[in-house]
This record gives C-alpha cells, structure tokens and sequence, in this order.
C-alpha cells in the first residue's frame, strides 16, 4: 500500500511539473510588453510598454489616443516619479484618434524609476514641472506584464 502511495505522488508531482512548465512557456511571449488605460481631462489614451527587438535591455513607449477632447492639441509626453525626476520623451507632438505615437525608449532602469506618464499641452520654454494647465493625461506607466491578462492588443475603441 505505501509502495503505491508513493508511486501515485510521483506521477502526481511530475504532471504538475509538467503542466506548470507550459504555462510558464505560455506566459513568456506575454511578458514582452505590458499595457494600461489612461484617462485624462485632455483624452483617453491606451500606453504600451514594448521590449525593444534589438536589444531586450531597451522598452519602447507606445501611445494610442483613443478619444481626445480636442484632435490637433499639440502635447508633450514625459514620464517621472514622486520624488520629482522626469525626462521629457517628445516635446511635441500632434494628437489625432488611433493614430499611434512612438513616444521613445527606455532602458531597464529608467523603467524602474519612471512609474508616471504624463501627456500635457506643449508649452514652449516650460519645463514639465511648471505646466499648469486645466488638460493633461496623468497615469501610470505598464511594466512587462501588466495589463496582458485582461487585454488584447487591440485598443478600447476597436
């Protein structure tokens, strides 16, 4: 009887391996990217977090506005953290529906810094910290991983 008790546990432990080794294998193609809404006084925006191709050190910034108050608007996009940091990733760019933005690349550890994606009107000779304005986009910034569960990559409106 403990003979076959322990035969029962190992066949036991070994599909469970096996099974979670394919889910894992399933996952990894996930992990490439990761993606989040973005709401704002200014618009509806869908953010993408990609892994570079070229170098997996690197994430590319996607962002797809999704409904915009005003198409046309002239923004600035800027990521930063609560301790004040930012980096500025486009100065200036036009915003019209679906029409992607590749707003720039971060490495592995400004990703880490960065947990905030800013999109406020551009301001000639105004640095991100002075903006003041009544329209802006501020939310979080996607990791690899988050948001892949849930969503496809197709955006809200489609």
């Amino acid at each position: 009887m403990t003979k076959r008790w322990w035969i029962v546990a190992v066949v036991f432990t070994l599909a469970l391996s096996l099974t979670s080794c394919s889910r894992r294998q399933n996952l990894v193609p996930l992990a490439e990217y990761g993606f989040g809404f973005c709401d704002g006084t200014i618009g509806s925006f869908d953010v993408y977090v990609i892994k570079n191709r070229q170098d997996p050190n690197l994430f590319d910034i996607s962002i797809i506005p999704v409904a915009l108050n005003a198409p046309g608007d002239i923004v600035s996009i800027t990521v930063g953290n609560q301790n004040l940091a930012y980096r500025e990733l486009v100065t200036q760019v036009v915003l019209f529906n679906d029409t992607e933005i590749r707003a720039g690349t971060l490495s592995t550890s400004e990703l880490a810094q960065f947990d905030i994606l800013a999109i406020t009107p551009y301001q000639p000779g105004v640095t991100f910290l002075e903006v003041n304005s009544a329209q802006d986009a501020l939310c979080d910034l996607p990791l690899p991983g988050d948001g892949v569960n849930n969503q496809t990559t197709t955006s809200r409106s489609r």
